[in-house]
């Protein structure tokens, strides 16, 4: 299958798992503090979105109670 779209085989021989340890754990530890960020930004917004809610009900409420 490699052959047919002109790719290299990264490992060595079949089975031998060793070759691709670093850049599988490379990958890895990319993927994880990738995840993270990504986490932290999500919450981020979430907590900017429910504070940005929660002062417009209130305005709403107030101004409302006020009449």
């Amino acid at each position: 299958m490699c052959k047919q779209h002109g790719l290299i085989q990264s490992m060595s021989r079949r089975g031998n798992c060793w070759d691709n340890v670093p850049m599988g754990r490379w990958f890895r530890s990319f993927k994880y503090k990738w995840m993270l960020y990504d986490r932290i930004q999500l919450i981020t917004i979430y907590k900017q979105n429910l504070i940005f809610t929660k002062v417009e009900y209130i305005n709403q409420t107030t101004a409302q109670n006020s009449l």
